[in-house]
């Protein structure tokens, strides 16, 4: 029920993720039960326990790297409700993503260098809400690291101010984003993939604990 996911997730040693739609499979309780499990926080801004209104995960999180800070915020599609089982969310809602977004930057922006969102919105144009939109109405995001709709950005996109990168799906891409920031201001952001050439040259050999936990 997912917690084989947990001992990948946690040796490949992530900062932070957003749920997306299908890690709800198991439905919500064992989703929020398998993140106790994680060495890194599930953020979600958006998704709350549909009787008590109280957010069903930490909505951000803060890091201080080389002195600069930077807030993680995550984000997740209401369409969720229907891209699993209804019943895998029964007891669960899906706040609007842009309100959410803005609350967000109100609250971050004053006191953080960098604001970035992790989010399961996608670009998809049958979406109600994707990505772009939260870009386009909300000012403040430096960047968005997106998924749900399995777009491969071999540069990413930019909308407004914001630099949305997305890698495809399942891990066939890793992505690169550099922000380069000069007296607590963004002075430069570019997002690419890595080729499966430099991929090659940086690790020639699987690595030994993942390889450990995968046979396991």
């Amino acid at each position: 029920r997912g917690e084989n996911m947990t001992l990948i997730l946690n040796e490949l040693g992530y900062d932070a993720m957003a749920p997306g739609s299908h890690d709800f499979n198991y439905g919500s309780a064992r989703l929020v039960e398998l993140s106790h499990e994680l060495h890194f926080p599930v953020l979600s801004a958006n998704i709350v326990d549909a009787q008590t209104g109280k957010l069903l995960f930490a909505p951000y999180k803060e890091f201080v790297l080389d002195g600069v800070r930077v807030a993680v915020f995550g984000l997740t599609t209401a369409e969720t409700a229907f891209k699993t089982s209804p019943e895998n969310v029964k007891n669960v809602k899906f706040l609007d993503p842009i309100e959410a977004a803005r609350k967000m930057v109100k609250k971050l922006r004053k006191n953080h260098d960098v604001i970035i969102a992790v989010t399961h919105l996608g670009i998809d144009a049958s979406s109600k809400i994707t990505s772009e939109m939260v870009a386009a109405q909300v000012p403040g995001i430096d960047v968005m690291i997106d998924g749900h709709s399995h777009t491969v950005l071999t540069q990413g996109m930019t909308t407004g101010n914001t630099l949305i990168a997305q890698t495809g799906c399942y891990d066939h891409n890793l992505g690169c984003v550099r922000i380069q920031v000069k007296d607590h201001k963004v002075i430069s952001k570019t997002a690419s993939l890595y080729t499966p050439e430099e991929l090659k040259a940086m690790a020639p050999e699987p690595d030994k604990a993942m390889q450990a936990t995968i046979d396991g």
